[in-house]
């Protein structure tokens, strides 16, 4: 017999096009990138930031909403300060607004109506729904061109990274088994630093 595969669904009729309202005064007349993932090494948002303050030093135009957790109960608040402190040298770095507790579904909703972009770096994905989510609000999406993702995000719908494929860290594998012996994608960070900018300089418009 067959075998069907049936994919991840969006519901289109909450996650849509909308006219853009800020989820926070702060990110008001700002182009604003998002992302919504877990943070560990395997989601890639300590290199996300690293990439956006050096993309964006001293520029007052921009910000990065980050919504995000740690199941082992890091100090993210902290982990970022110490990210900025090792990029930024000028003193002035561009800002940066982070959720940390979980958002309802019409929350969610909010949290992409507020962004310009995604940007999701990640070094692995079976689906990534946040990404298929941001492309049905019509939200240009950079992501990694590796991995599950890509079965429907391609250069005509989204900005891929390039990538080097390494193997997962033993720190990560330990305590988990189906990692163990696996390689996963590493996004260059010249490119992710290339595609903020093309992106917020307004070199890609409106996906919906």
């Amino acid at each position: 017999r067959p075998i069907h595969i049936v994919p991840h669904g969006v519901d289109v009729d909450r996650f849509k096009p909308r006219k853009k309202k800020p989820i926070h005064a702060r990110l008001k007349d700002k182009f604003v990138f998002g992302v919504n993932a877990e943070w560990s090494e395997r989601k890639n948002l300590d290199n996300a930031i690293a990439a956006y303050l050096t993309a964006f030093q001293g520029n007052k135009d921009v910000a990065f909403l980050i919504k995000t957790f740690s199941q082992d109960r890091i100090n993210i608040a902290e982990r970022i300060a110490r990210i900025r402190d090792g990029v930024v040298k000028c003193g002035k770095f561009p800002q940066i607004y982070l959720i940390e507790e979980m958002l309802s579904p019409k929350d969610m909703i909010n949290f992409y109506n507020s962004i310009d972009c995604l940007f999701a770096p990640s070094r692995g994905e079976g689906f990534n729904l946040t990404c298929s989510e941001a492309m049905a609000c019509g939200k240009p999406v950079i992501a990694t061109g590796w991995g599950g993702n890509t079965s429907y995000m391609n250069n005509e719908n989204s900005i891929l990274l390039d990538y080097k494929i390494v193997p997962v860290p033993e720190r990560f594998s330990r305590g988990r088994p189906l990692y163990t012996g696996q390689n996963w994608a590493d996004p260059n960070p010249d490119t992710m630093i290339e595609a903020l900018r093309v992106v917020a300089g307004g070199g890609v418009g409106d996906m919906g």
